[in-house]
């Protein structure tokens, strides 16, 4: 399973453009219940926002939320992968990098699609459930397989 490509994670995806205020940007975070959201220059990667972020460099940093653009707090130029990638591949970057969200993209760098931390432990549960059932189910004694 650690082997499948990103392609199942190439969907909808909440964004920003560089030039929306924080305070826009924090109210999609809570209306859509996701963590970030990726900042785009027409259908092109440019950034990623997260909740940590508007916490640490807008709220803590007493910036007003309604009047600093995204581009402002931004990460800019995160780290991307391709829909051919490898979930092993995300899980590499995530470690090395020590980050939980990583936009997906085509070769022209246009948003495809994101992978979280969270959907690598979905799929690591389903995983180990499935493992579950095969101990819970076991072989018959003369089944040596």
């Amino acid at each position: 399973m650690i082997a499948e490509s990103l392609a199942p994670f190439v969907r909808p995806v909440v964004v920003a453009r560089p030039t929306d205020s924080v305070g826009s940007a924090a109210r999609q975070l809570r209306d859509e219940r996701v963590g970030s959201v990726v900042v785009v220059r027409a259908t092109r990667v440019v950034g990623i926002l997260t909740d940590r972020d508007v916490t640490l460099r807008v709220v803590a940093a007493g910036l007003d939320p309604e009047r600093t653009p995204v581009q402002d707090v931004m990460t800019g130029d995160p780290l991307t992968l391709g829909a051919s990638d490898t979930l092993h591949a995300a899980v590499r970057i995530m470690q090395q990098h020590g980050i939980r969200r990583v936009p997906i993209v085509d070769e022209g760098g246009q948003l495809l699609g994101i992978i979280t931390a969270d959907d690598l432990l979905s799929q690591l549960g389903g995983l180990l459930a499935a493992i579950g059932g095969v101990v819970a189910d076991p072989a018959d004694s003369d089944d040596s397989r």
